[in-house]
């Protein structure tokens, strides 16, 4: 005859056994909330502003915390809303001084000769020593370095890049990095401006401050955010905070907006650039001798936690960039060449809609 004490409830015991666990589950979870809120407070109230600047950048960097975002709550339990914009206003981009640097045409770079003084075969490394192996005006080098991963594309020549949008539909449909440079015809790209996305998320239509297409300009009204980095009809990158009737008197035909700027003009933004988390990143830039660079880091992985500013500002110094300015970043950071992604994206929710590319077109081709 079986046992009633033991046998009579099984279910009992197997119940208190997943209570116990429960408890010990919400204890744990409960001890490490409270260790974060502490370790927060203790970089909010830190003597060092830089730490404390630190915390509130990557507040008003990450999506969910942002202005209007529905877990902008967090942000306030160490920090005012005032803070955060005092915090967000000192990070500024920092106006140049009066020097210009001026580009100059492609790099006559002396070859080295064999016995003979014959032209050495094959393709050869430009003054930064890169080499356009396949011929095709576009180097992707490959970064692995100082705790980040990822990649710097170098297009030769300026005239292929554009800043893709359909203005036509801002506010209605985005489109993935993929469907930007395919739908203008390009063979490279990455993400370009900053969006709305306050619920996030969102669906990318809408851009959340200026945007230059085709010479005429859009959401003048927003202001252009920390930074905007666009072309003139030279091909020159401008980098830096500029009004719409600014943008007009530089000529500039294709551009965007986010920022920091990163390189203005040979200098490094060093005030604009001190706080940020690791995040994952895209940046635009360019050379003494017009090349254009792009880069993205892949962020938010074990391998690959993400780049500061001042990470992207030395990536861009040894590239050769005089100018730069960091672009939308997070789960929007794309880069499409030769027909597929060739970095993996940080979104949990997968490929994020963007209303705004930097498109490279085919050698000689036109978008129109």
């Amino acid at each position: 005859m079986a046992d009633p004490k033991t046998n009579a409830f099984p279910w009992r015991k197997t119940g208190r056994i997943f209570a116990k666990l429960g408890i010990t589950l919400a204890e744990i979870l409960l001890l490490a909330i409270i260790a974060v809120y502490c370790l927060g407070q203790l970089a909010a109230n830190w003597p060092s502003e830089h730490v404390r600047g630190w915390l509130a950048s990557g507040f008003n960097e990450t999506g969910i915390f942002k202005k209007g975002a529905p877990c902008r709550f967090v942000a306030h339990l160490f920090y005012t809303e005032a803070e955060l914009e005092g915090y967000m206003a000192s990070a500024q981009s920092q106006p140049s001084g009066e020097k210009t640097v001026e580009l100059i045409p492609y790099a006559t770079v002396p070859q080295p000769t064999q016995s003979g003084d014959t032209e050495p075969a094959g393709p050869q490394p430009d003054a930064w020593g890169f080499t356009d192996e396949d011929g095709d005006g576009i180097i992707i080098d490959e970064i692995s370095a100082q705790g980040f991963h990822g990649y710097m594309m170098i297009v030769l020549d300026p005239s292929r890049v554009i800043m893709a949008s359909h203005p036509e539909s801002f506010e209605t449909k985005a489109y993935s990095v993929q469907e930007m440079v395919e739908s203008f015809g390009g063979v490279a790209g990455v993400n370009g401006g900053g969006f709305v996305d306050v619920a996030g998320p969102g669906n990318g239509s809408k851009p959340d401050s200026i945007v230059v297409f085709e010479g005429h300009v859009y959401y003048s009204h927003k202001g252009c955010g920390n930074g905007f980095a666009g072309f003139d009809s030279n091909h020159k990158l401008h980098v830096g905070q500029f009004s719409a009737y600014q943008i007009r008197q530089l000529d500039i035909q294709y551009g965007a907006s986010f920022g920091p700027v990163l390189i203005k003009d040979g200098v490094v933004n060093t005030d604009g650039i001190k706080n940020a988390f690791l995040n994952p990143r895209t940046a635009i830039g360019q050379r003494s001798d017009g090349a254009v660079l792009l880069l993205v880091i892949e962020g938010r992985k074990s391998s690959s936690p993400g780049a500061t500013f001042q990470d992207l500002a030395d990536i861009f110094q040894n590239y050769g960039a005089v100018n730069a300015c960091n672009m939308d970043g997070g789960s929007s950071s794309m880069m499409w060449y030769n027909g597929e992604y060739i970095n993996s994206t940080a979104s949990l929710i997968g490929l994020r809609p963007i209303p705004t590319a930097f498109v490279v077109l085919p050698e000689g081709g036109s978008h129109e």
